[in-house]
């Protein structure tokens, strides 16, 4: 049986705009609550995002709506430990 540690961590990712209109459409569209996730920007725009490594940090429990942010799993997916 092998057991494994999951860590919650939070990440920044960009996307890349055609030009400065589509930009724009973007920034409007957020700012009238038309597009409201990540999600939503990259189906509307029809595109990948680049996951920005670098900014990676450890979520903490407060930030994660008093969640677990580690937990510690068996082979079959079920929780031994968690930190919350």
């Amino acid at each position: 049986m092998s057991y494994t540690l999951d860590v919650k961590l939070t990440v920044w990712e960009r996307y890349e705009f055609d030009s400065k209109e589509q930009m724009l459409d973007v920034k409007e569209k957020l700012e009238n609550g038309e597009l409201s996730s990540s999600i939503d920007v990259g189906d509307y725009l029809n595109k990948g995002t680049e996951l920005l490594l670098d900014t990676t940090e450890e979520m903490s429990i407060e930030d994660n709506g008093n969640c677990a942010t580690m937990e510690i799993l068996d082979d079959d997916g079920e929780t031994i430990w968690q930190n919350a």
